[in-house]
């Protein structure tokens, strides 16, 4: 079992259907079908698999280029535990 989260990137101009979008699937296959609207899967390195990637994301610029930052904080009690912040050019 792997214990991280993934931040699921979708296009900003994709048309997505009404409710829930994992539920509307081709005829036939199964659901979730995420693979039918998702455009990338952001995963942690494999030495951080016990973090909770992805607690939070935010977007911003830099030098004319639109960055993401994705935290993977180490625990969810709120003291500093360490963790990682992760930034990824879109």
């Amino acid at each position: 079992m792997k214990e991280h989260g993934a931040v699921f990137a979708i296009n900003k101009t994709k048309e997505l259907p009404q409710g829930v979008v994992t539920e509307v699937c081709p005829e036939g296959q199964e659901h979730p079908c995420f693979q039918d609207w998702i455009d990338q899967v952001l995963t942690p390195p494999d030495d951080e698999m016990k973090s909770l990637f992805g607690h939070a994301i935010a977007t911003f610029k830099r030098n004319g280029k639109e960055l993401l930052a994705v935290s993977a904080p180490r625990s969810n009690r709120g003291a500093p535990m360490g963790g990682s912040v992760y930034i990824y050019e879109l």
